[in-house]
């Protein structure tokens, strides 16, 4: 497969407490970035060390077309 982009970085879970109401969510530069270059159909894949108990967090970017590398940190 060719890309037009890879990226390369970590996943984080972010806690984010809006009006005291704390939330769970995914973040970091690799989910966000490769959601937005899917939105703008760019080939793109990302390369992530990631625990592997958290594989099933990064599902949302392979049904959007984003090839996902992760290797368990």
């Amino acid at each position: 497969m060719n890309y037009d982009i890879i990226v390369l970085g970590h996943f984080s879970k972010d806690k984010l407490v809006i009006h005291g109401i704390e939330i769970n969510a995914p973040g970091g530069a690799v989910y966000y970035s490769g959601l937005a270059l899917s939105m703008m159909n760019i080939r793109s894949g990302i390369i992530t060390p990631l625990n592997k108990d958290d594989y099933y967090q990064l599902a949302v970017l392979s049904s959007n077309g984003v090839d996902v590398f992760a290797y368990q940190s």
